[in-house]
């Protein structure tokens, strides 16, 4: 994969016309803000339609040149097994961005089935991307970059009892899903046959053991019988005292009425005019008057007497209906549970014929999970050994870069994680470390996919230190005060 050359209008510093060609290894030259980073955008943003550092969030206006209409870049690749050369243009018209593949409009989907991923791309063009990635697009990158390895070499280093587990196999991701999704299912019978198993025997230590079916009905038909008697019982009656005292108050009403009238009759109806009579007649009206509040006082008495029974009676009554219906609440609930311990010890009877049968179920079944178990670890094993030859043959076509495989095991299942060193060195390269990072993938690329990207190196070392390299360079130098210029170092 190699840049013959580039055309650019409109685009940031090169607002006019510009076209440049390039060898295998390049030179640009010139003083700050001349286009030197512009021309690396460029070539960026024709491919993939971003800007260096993979964003794509308003780049229409981060490319285009000040007060432009139309914004046109246009690259021109030669790639490995193609007969001509191929070029990739995309310009902005008014609000619209169209993408042009060989002249005929195309989509990106299209571009990076021959350029590769964006990321892996700008982890190659540009050095120091591949610092800025997530952990998880860091090892999404490596992946790309991983040689096929035959299965036969993997399978090589695995046991014997292994190797007979997998020698049907043709995916090892697919079968490693397959067996987890039937390890899943194989897990819920057992877990559901436990449950059952765990039932019967609660069950069974409910019951206790000692109660017969016979013993429980003989308690069942006492608690009936006794809850029948006890609805039969009547609460407390009015004493009869009670209801003698209704009856002399009956009579003392009698009386009181027939004193009343006689003093009635003495008051109003008889009227001496003699002396001996007057007086007579007012000792009689006394006697009367005095009988009459007699017998009334006596009624009251009696009558509160009555009142008072009356009230006592209604609370004997309450508190009696309490007790009656506390206890037969409780010989009700007794009659429940024995009613509910009647039917579970038939219940039990019935399930405890089917435990031998699901004790057996379960030894099978854990057989069966023991096996995939056994299975399940087998294919990590492969794929373990896969990825370590991977990464074999991987850093032997690195010079000073490395790969490195690390194994982390989060609940007992390995997880492979990829990492980039640099002489032994994760972060804090420098930028001529960097590129030789980026030379050392670029070289894995082409190994691996067929596609050598080209690096474009900014203010890097001299152009002269790169001249053993194989693949596409582009070195860029700061030069005070001087124009923009470029220079095929190797054709």
């Amino acid at each position: 994969m190699k840049l013959k050359a580039i055309e650019m209008t409109g685009f940031k510093n090169y607002a006019e016309y510009a076209s440049i060609s390039f060898g295998r290894i390049n030179r640009i030259v010139g003083d700050r803000d001349r286009g030197k980073t512009a021309l690396c955008e460029g070539i960026v943003w024709s491919v993939l339609g971003c800007d260096l550092q993979g964003h794509t969030k308003g780049i229409k206006k981060y490319v285009q040149s000040w007060n432009t209409k139309h914004t046109r870049v246009l690259t021109v690749w030669e790639f490995e097994g193609y007969d001509q050369p191929v070029s990739i243009c995309r310009e902005i018209k008014g609000k619209t961005v169209h993408l042009f593949l060989d002249g005929v409009e195309t989509t990106q989907k299209d571009i990076d089935a021959i350029v590769g991923q964006t990321d892996t791309f700008l982890c190659i063009f540009v050095p120091g991307y591949f610092d800025s990635l997530t952990p998880v697009r860091k090892r999404n990158v490596l992946l790309s970059l991983m040689p096929k390895i035959e299965y036969s070499a993997a399978m090589a280093c695995l046991s014997i009892e292994d190797q007979e587990r997998l020698k049907t196999m043709t995916d090892p991701v697919d079968l490693l899903n397959e067996l987890n999704d039937e390890m899943i299912e194989w897990n819920e019978y057992i877990g559901d046959i436990e449950t059952r198993i765990q039932k019967i025997r609660i069950a069974s230590n409910f019951n206790g053991g000692a109660d017969t079916n016979s013993e429980i009905t003989r308690e069942l038909e006492e608690k009936t019988a006794e809850l029948n008697e006890l609805s039969a019982v009547q609460g407390p009656s009015i004493p009869d005292y009670v209801t003698e005292w209704e009856s002399d108050l009956i009579l003392l009403g009698k009386r009181y009425r027939e004193t009343h009238d006689e003093w009635h009759a003495i008051y109003y109806d008889w009227k001496p005019e003699d002396a001996e009579g007057k007086k007579e007649r007012a000792l009689l009206i006394q006697v009367k008057k005095t009988e009459c509040q007699a017998l009334l006082d006596e009624g009251v008495q009696i009558k509160e007497n009555i009142s008072r029974m009356y009230t006592q009676h209604e609370e004997e009554t309450e508190d009696f209906k309490q007790r009656k219906e506390q206890e037969m609440q409780f010989l009700q609930s007794d009659i429940q549970r024995l009613q509910v311990k009647q039917t579970m010890l038939a219940k039990t009877s019935v399930d405890s014929e089917k435990l031998p049968h699901l004790q057996q179920k379960l030894l099978e079944g854990q057989k069966e999970q023991r096996e995939i178990s056994l299975h399940i670890q087998a294919v990590q094993h492969f794929l373990l050994q896969y990825a370590e030859l991977q990464v074999s043959k991987a850093n032997l076509q690195m010079t000073s870069s490395e790969i490195v495989l690390e194994r982390r095991s989060v609940k007992g299942v390995i997880r492979l994680h990829h990492k980039l060193l640099y002489q032994g060195k994760e972060f804090g390269l420098t930028s001529s470390e960097q590129a030789r990072v980026s030379l050392d993938l670029s070289r894995l690329e082409e190994e691996v996919n067929g596609r050598s990207v080209p690096v474009f190196i900014e203010h890097g070392e001299p152009v002269q230190n790169f001249g053993e390299e194989q693949g596409q360079i582009f070195v860029t130098s700061m030069i005070p005060q001087a124009e923009l210029s470029y220079e095929i170092i190797v054709a």
